[in-house]
């Protein structure tokens, strides 16, 4: 399960908080924080991203527990992800 925050919270990481604004690798403008989340770090919170798929040798995939921030980019609009694991 996931947690959901509207706009930045500094809590909704496993590692150091999302920054409130990043670079946008689409278009090197700025992209800002839209939505924060963040998954359950106990096995009793219903599946979880890392169980989607087996991380292989040449293949990553998170492992454990994840949070994410997506940024809008205020000049071309793209959507970009940032996300840590537990």
């Amino acid at each position: 399960m996931f947690e959901v925050f509207v706009g930045h919270n500094k809590e909704a990481s496993h590692q150091q908080p999302f920054a409130k604004q990043v670079d946008c690798p689409h278009c090197r403008s700025t992209a800002r924080i839209a939505l924060t989340s963040l998954e359950g770090a106990t096995p009793n919170t219903g599946p979880r991203v890392s169980d989607l798929h087996l991380n292989q040798k040449d293949a990553f995939w998170p492992h454990d527990s994840i949070a994410f921030a997506i940024y809008f980019c205020k000049k071309c609009g793209i959507a970009t992800v940032l996300w840590n694991q537990a």
